[in-house]
């Protein structure tokens, strides 16, 4: 009976190691986690160069992939927060009264406005969309850049008050005034128009901006291209119960404990008829929008992050045709084939100093 424990015993422990790792290396295994909203360890390849680190990558993998992994990481956060009010996923910060705020990317460094980037560095930005202007420009086509401000800076009354403001002028402040005194390209930072608080501008458990904040930022791009903006006292806006967004999930909170709302802005521009297309060829998909009876007859091409999907519903009424593409599609080829008359290279703030370089770069390569 004993010798029957034992030998129970041990398959019970060496089974889910075998399984584990045949998943792994037949390439069956999970590769994102949707609990901890990111890409797990794969299997790692033996060779004579990875000699020294292949058993740390083996059990990182087996780490990323033990059973009831994401149940364990669930059940820890939502002791932590019942408990002590704490997360213990150091890329999200528990704000006041339910809101939630992203600490990845520099986000609190700059929400508390620390931190800075070199002459050289801005001036290679400056140089970058300077090239990329020009080779619009031979073309007839404007060149606009939208920067969109964090949600931290926008909502830091409800920052812990522990994360005090260094410095009132953070990097974006910075950078934005540098290439508006380095450049003639029309830079469009939607920060100011965000302080009347008379509306919920950005969800209070997501990184984003909601459906109101893309519209204001919409109305904001279309006065600097030349329109007409509609004042948000002119529309509808209607605030409805939402699930939770990608910051409770980040953190493996507890959905229950938080509320979000989610907003519809109607009765702007309703004489419009909009059609939508999408190529599902590419990933993240691209999206053309029509718009019958638009005030303005010009085309528009989004270069873009996740931070357009709000501003479309407005641009895509005002103009007549506007094309949505991200920014890691990999469909600078089919963008170049466009003839629009303006280019908006919109990016948020925190992916700047990962992106910005590289992205340009793309552009100007584009309409070489």
């Amino acid at each position: 009976m004993k010798k029957l424990m034992l030998i129970l015993f041990v398959l019970f422990m060496a089974v889910p190691g075998v399984w584990i790792t045949f998943q792994g290396v037949t390439g069956q295994a999970a590769t994102y986690s949707e609990v901890e909203q990111r890409m797990l360890e794969t299997f790692p390849e033996f060779s004579v160069s990875n000699l020294k680190e292949y058993g740390q990558q083996v059990e990182s993998y087996i780490n990323d992939h033990s059973p009831m992994r994401e149940e364990q990481v669930a059940l820890n956060a939502r002791i932590d927060y019942t408990l002590f009010h704490a997360t213990d996923t150091p890329t999200v910060t528990l704000g006041k009264d339910g809101w939630l705020f992203y600490a990845g990317q520099n986000s609190t460094e700059d929400y508390r406005g620390l931190g800075g980037r070199s002459d050289e560095w801005h001036q290679q930005v400056a140089d970058l969309m300077n090239t990329v202007d020009a080779r619009l420009k031979a073309r007839d086509i404007e060149f606009v850049v939208l920067f969109a401000p964090n949600k931290e800076r926008i909502y830091g009354e409800y920052m812990p008050d522990y994360l005090t403001v260094v410095n009132e002028r953070n990097r974006l402040d910075i950078l934005a005034d540098y290439l508006k005194a380095a450049t003639d390209i029309t830079i469009v930072y939607p920060k100011e128009c965000f302080e009347d608080k008379t509306y919920q501008w950005y969800y209070k458990t997501d990184t984003h901006w909601n459906n109101a904040g893309g519209f204001l930022a919409g109305q904001e791009l279309i006065e600097a291209l030349g329109g007409n903006p509609t004042d948000v006292s002119k529309v509808r806006l209607t605030y409805t119960a939402r699930g939770t967004g990608d910051l409770v999930r980040l953190a493996h909170l507890p959905a229950e404990k938080f509320d979000e709302t989610e907003v519809v802005v109607d009765d702007y521009l309703p004489e419009t008829i909009l059609n939508m297309t999408e190529d599902t060829s590419y990933y993240p998909s691209l999206k053309y929008y029509t718009s019958e009876n638009a005030p303005d007859p010009r085309h528009i091409v989004f270069y873009r992050d996740s931070f357009g999907d709000a501003i479309a519903a407005t641009m895509s009424r005002y103009f007549s045709k506007v094309d949505l593409y991200w920014w890691n599609s990999g469909a600078e080829a089919k963008m170049g084939e466009e003839e629009p008359d303006v280019v908006v290279y919109e990016i948020l703030e925190r992916y700047i100093d990962e992106r910005i370089i590289d992205d340009l770069t793309k552009l100007a390569a584009v309409w070489e």
